[in-house]
């Protein structure tokens, strides 16, 4: 009987409701925890973001040094499925998941690129310097994979990175939606005040550790937006 859960998906809402994100990612997995079904394999979607502003790239034995408050509840919700691991009360694993990008999207960068891409004007509005922060992208397909690959391996309890082969800048993707949508915007920076405190510049991870390389991921960082992007569009 697997139980999956992520909790909150979004890191930003940090300053905006702080107790919000204890409540849903900390409480919240807490309370699955407790009341699942003994020895049930129970699947946690984590985020490299525990790791913070550890020396990049990271193997999943790096010190946890969240950056953000959103970072430090996957963090301490990691602790918390650990504890009932441990007291074989579950058979819990976390998958320390990269930013995951699909047809279904709901926020996040590429999300708003899409939609300031079709408003009037002749610039595409971007936070931070160029080139931006630089992170893996997972796309959602390879995501399900990983959690059905960990739903038939329950003697992994240990956490995994799943990322995918490649690293694109906010600039790199920019360039993909203009390219994409054939615009003739140009990319407008809007300067390091603009960007959210706990965003990470670098995130290079390393998924050469455990068993990361048996899980199957086909889509690299570029293919993973470069296919979205031509979902979103249609």
């Amino acid at each position: 009987f697997p139980v999956t859960i992520g909790a909150g998906p979004n890191n930003k809402p940090d300053d905006d409701n702080p107790n919000g994100v204890l409540v849903d990612n900390v409480i919240g997995t807490h309370n699955l925890v407790y009341y699942a079904p003994q020895g049930c394999r129970f699947i946690f979607a984590s985020s490299i973001s525990v790791y913070g502003h550890t020396p990049w790239p990271v193997n999943e034995d790096a010190l946890r040094q969240p950056n953000s408050l959103y970072g430090a509840t996957k963090s301490a919700c990691e602790d918390i499925i650990h504890v009932y691991t441990a007291q074989d009360r579950i058979r819990g694993v976390c998958l320390r998941l990269c930013a995951t990008v699909g047809v279904r999207l709901t926020h996040g960068m590429l999300f708003d690129f899409i939609r300031k891409i079709r408003l009037p004007g002749p610039y595409l509005e971007v936070f931070g310097n160029e080139p931006g922060s630089v992170k893996p992208y997972l796309y959602i397909d390879d995501a399900i994979r990983a959690i059905t690959y960990m739903i038939h391996n329950t003697y992994i309890t240990f956490p995994v990175n799943i990322v995918p082969i490649g690293l694109l800048s906010v600039k790199d993707i920019a360039s993909i939606v203009l390219n994409t949508f054939q615009s003739d915007k140009q990319i407008k920076w809007l300067g390091s005040n603009s960007i959210w405190r706990g965003d990470e510049m670098l995130l290079q991870v390393d998924r050469s550790l455990a068993v990361a390389p048996d899980i199957p991921i086909e889509f690299s960082a570029l293919s993973a937006v470069q296919q979205t992007i031509r979902e979103l569009k249609q």
